[in-house]
C-alpha cells in the first residue's frame, strides 16, 4: 500500500514569495522514514509548441513532483505530477508558475478569497498538487479547450478539485473525476490562474463529483 506525502517542491516556492497559502502535508506513513531530496526543478520547465490556434505545452520531469512512500519496500520515490497540457482554440499562450505568477494583476480581495478556498481543501485533509498561470487570446467562439494530461498511474480515475481565478475577480471551482489515462479537460472562456488539489477519498468532495467539461460519459468511472 502507498500513501502520498506532498514534498515541499520548487514549484512550491510560490508560497514564500506570493499570497499563497502555506500548505501543510500529511504525516508520512512510517513516522521514521524521511522523504528523500527530490531533484532540482530543470531551468526550463516547459517547451512549447504551436501548431495554429492548439498549443502543446510538455512540462519536464522535475517542474511538480510528489514524493510516493511505499511501505512495503520503506523506501520514496519521485512522481511527476504533471506531464503536459494542450490547449486547443486559442493564440499567444503563456505558462508560468511560481514567482512568475502574475498576481499583481489580479484583485487582492479576489486572491484572499482565492487562497481561503485552497486553504478549506487543506484543513479537509485534500493535498496541493500544482498551480500555474495561463495567458493568451482566445480564438474559439465560445471557448479554449484545455487538457491536462497527468500521472496516469499514480491520479488515472482519482477525485481531484481545481479552482479558477479570473482576472474580473471571479472564481471558478469544479471536483471531477481524472479520467483512466490521466487526462482532465477544462473549459476556458479566458485565461487565468489554476490550481489543482487531490481530494481523492475525501467524502464531502467524492459527493460533490460532476463530469469534465464536455463529457457526458459518467462522472464515476472516468471512461
Amino acid at each position: 500500500m502507498k500513501k502520498r506525502f506532498v514534498a515541499v517542491l520548487c514549484s512550491f516556492a510560490l508560497a514564500l514569495t506570493l499570497p499563497m497559502a502555506a500548505f501543510a502535508a500529511d504525516e508520512a506513513a512510517d513516522p521514521a522514514a524521511e522523504p528523500t531530496p527530490l531533484a532540482e526543478a530543470p531551468a526550463d520547465p516547459f517547451t512549447v509548441e504551436v501548431d495554429g490556434d492548439t498549443t502543446e505545452i510538455t512540462v519536464e520531469e522535475g517542474t511538480f513532483e510528489d514524493g510516493v512512500y511505499d511501505a512495503e519496500t520503506g523506501t520514496w520515490e519521485d512522481v511527476n505530477i504533471l506531464e503536459e497540457i494542450t490547449v486547443e482554440g486559442a493564440e499567444n499562450v503563456e505558462i508560468n508558475k511560481g514567482g512568475d505568477i502574475k498576481w499583481d494583476e489580479y484583485d487582492d480581495e479576489a486572491v484572499e478569497e482565492y487562497n481561503k478556498k485552497l486553504d478549506q481543501v487543506i484543513a479537509d485533509k485534500g493535498e496541493y498538487l500544482f498551480q500555474i498561470e495561463l495567458n493568451g487570446d482566445v480564438t474559439a467562439d465560445d471557448h479554449a479547450v484545455v487538457t491536462f494530461q497527468l500521472n496516469a498511474d499514480e491520479y488515472g480515475n482519482k477525485v481531484i478539485n481545481y479552482y479558477i481565478l479570473h482576472k474580473d475577480g471571479s472564481i471558478q471551482e469544479k471536483v471531477v473525476r481524472v479520467h483512466a489515462d490521466g487526462t482532465v479537460r477544462i473549459w476556458m472562456e479566458s485565461f487565468s490562474i489554476i490550481t489543482f488539489m487531490d481530494v481523492d477519498g475525501i467524502t464531502k468532495y467524492e459527493n460533490m463529483v460532476e463530469p469534465q467539461d464536455g463529457d457526458l460519459l459518467s462522472p464515476k468511472t472516468g471512461f
